[in-house]
């Protein structure tokens, strides 16, 4: 059973790995455009630097 991730939690999102990136990849996305509808910028930053850099 894998662990349960708190993607919610910004420190979380800033310390992933990129295996563990690229296996929770579309609910990081989901959580990308859940985080522009709700306008929470500090998510979607967070969220920018690991998709796109």
């Amino acid at each position: 059973m894998r662990d349960f991730i708190d993607f919610n939690n910004i420190d979380t999102i800033k310390s992933l790995s990129k295996d563990v990136i690229v296996d929770n990849c579309i609910e990081l996305n989901y959580l990308y455009n859940k985080a522009l509808v709700e306008g929470d910028l500090e998510i979607v930053e967070v969220l920018d630097k690991i998709f796109f850099c």
